[in-house]
Parts: structure tokens; C-alpha cells; sequence
């Protein structure tokens, strides 16, 4: 993709974006279509505009749509947003991932979770990361149901929640006594 130009990114972007089925087509398929538009976006500069679909995506009434969302915010965190971007954007952010964690699907909450881990795990400031301590129970009672509704869901939220926890141990110095019971 370093080769191609501005309108050339810009064609591609519309060309994937006007393949996206969300009745048809697999969660991994849509993943995939995801990484590709968050790397044109970040490309051509234009990460603001493929966070405002994301969290277009996350008030959609069909649970595979709001996943996807949770997993472009964890690609986003990950590769392409600098730690001014989310530190500039925290609230914007928490105020998403609150909601995707109150979901009724345990499914978008694991997602919402491992969202959160990277968007976390991506900032350096320790008072930034504490300003997300008010979602912290939320992750825990995430993991929690993970584990007793979906194996499968409960090992991945686990693992995000090790990340985390690897990441910026510090955050759990409040909600150390349910952190413990989950864990154990």
C-alpha cells in the first residue's frame, strides 16, 4: 500500500467499505475487511472518520456489528493511534467501552474488553490510565461471566485482563479483593 496514491487509497477505501455484509458474511471475514480500512484510514490521516463508523457501529442492533466495532477500536489502539490521540480522546472512548460493556452480549462485552486493554495498554501516563478506573469493575464482572457463560469467551477476557493487568498493574490497586475472586 505504500505505493499507491492518495486516490488510490481513497477508491480502495470505498471499494472495501461497499463490500461489508453483515447479514452474510463470517465475524473473522468482517475482521479482516476492518484491519484493511484501519490501515487506509491511517494512511491517508483519517482516523477520526473511521472512529466516528466505529462508534456508528457500536448503537447497531445486531451484536456481530457492535463486535466488529469493539475489535476496529482494539486494532485502532494497537496500530494506528498515537498515545496523544487516545489521551486527547479518553472520554470519548471510556463513554463507548462503558456502554459495549453493559451490552447484553457477553460476546461485545469480551470484545469491549479487549478494546479496552489495548486502547490502556497503549498510553504510558499513569493518571490517564487511572481516569479509567471507574470501568474496572465492569471488566472484572466481564470476565466473570465470560468464564460462567463461554469457556472459550471467559480464557479470552482472561487473557485481555492478564494484559491489562501486565501492562499497568497499578490499576487494580482499588478492586484488588474482586480482582483475587475472579481470578481464583
Amino acid at each position: 500500500m505504500t505505493d499507491l496514491s492518495d486516490a488510490d487509497m481513497t477508491q480502495l477505501l470505498q471499494s472495501v467499505t461497499e463490500t461489508f455484509d453483515f447479514d452474510s458474511q463470517p465475524l473473522l471475514l468482517l475482521k479482516r475487511k476492518g484491519e484493511v480500512l484501519a490501515k487506509l484510514y491511517s494512511r491517508l490521516g483519517q482516523q477520526n472518520q473511521f472512529i466516528q463508523f466505529l462508534a456508528q457501529e457500536t448503537a447497531q442492533p445486531q451484536e456481530k456489528r457492535r463486535q466488529f466495532a469493539m475489535y476496529g477500536f482494539e486494532i485502532m489502539s494497537e496500530l494506528h493511534l498515537t498515545e496523544e490521540q487516545m489521551t486527547s480522546n479518553k472520554k470519548d472512548f471510556q463513554a463507548i467501552f462503558q456502554k459495549m460493556l453493559n451490552d447484553e452480549s457477553i460476546q461485545v462485552r469480551t470484545s469491549a474488553l479487549k478494546a479496552i486493554t489495548a486502547f490502556i495498554s497503549g498510553i504510558d501516563n499513569q493518571d490517564v490510565v487511572m481516569e479509567f478506573e471507574p470501568i474496572l469493575g465492569l471488566l472484572i464482572d466481564t470476565v466473570s461471566k465470560a468464564l460462567q457463560t463461554d469457556e472459550e469467551q471467559g480464557t479470552h477476557a482472561l487473557d485481555s485482563l492478564g494484559e491489562l493487568t501486565g501492562a499497568h498493574p497499578e490499576v487494580w490497586k482499588n478492586t484488588t479483593v474482586k480482582l483475587l475472586d475472579v481470578v481464583s
